[in-house]
């Protein structure tokens, strides 16, 4: 979830930067603004994702190259399906790709769905770390069916 998208960045710039022009789109989640207990290495990796992208976008941009970092909530899937804890406001997979193709032809630097999980995801990420680790086991997101290396 990290590794090899950075790795692909490195492969595919050299060749954008050459010719003044580019897209990069790497996909983060909406589990990037907090960790969560029921996945913490998930959340972990998909908030380095979120980092890069938004540090490469300012790094890229002189050069005619473009970086969108997408953050999608829960999108139905087998991934999705295999997922412990709640999936509030998961989204049919057409949704989620007309969305992110939107986003994307915008050169949008984040896209990230569905309004209500992302604007909840946020607040988890600024509020005072006691109040953000109430509300998430109150929310039923503190129920890991794995190790703490999932």
């Amino acid at each position: 979830n990290l590794k090899t998208p950075i790795a692909m960045v490195q492969h595919l710039v050299p060749a954008m930067q050459a010719r003044g022009s580019g897209q990069l789109v790497l996909i983060s989640s909406l589990a990037a603004w907090h960790g969560l207990p029921t996945t913490p290495s998930y959340s972990a990796s998909k908030a380095g994702i979120k980092a890069y992208g938004e540090g490469l976008r300012g790094l890229l941009a002189p050069h005619g190259i473009g970086v969108t970092v997408v953050m999608p909530g829960y999108v139905t899937s087998p991934m999705c399906d295999a997922m412990p804890g709640p999936k509030p406001w998961e989204w049919p997979p057409e949704r989620a790709a007309n969305v992110i193709k939107r986003g994307i032809t915008a050169n949008r630097a984040r896209v990230s769905f569905p309004f209500p999980l992302n604007f909840g995801t946020w607040w988890l990420a600024v509020l005072p770390a006691a109040v953000s680790q109430w509300l998430i086991k109150r929310l039923g997101f503190n129920h890991s069916a794995g190790t703490p290396h999932d």
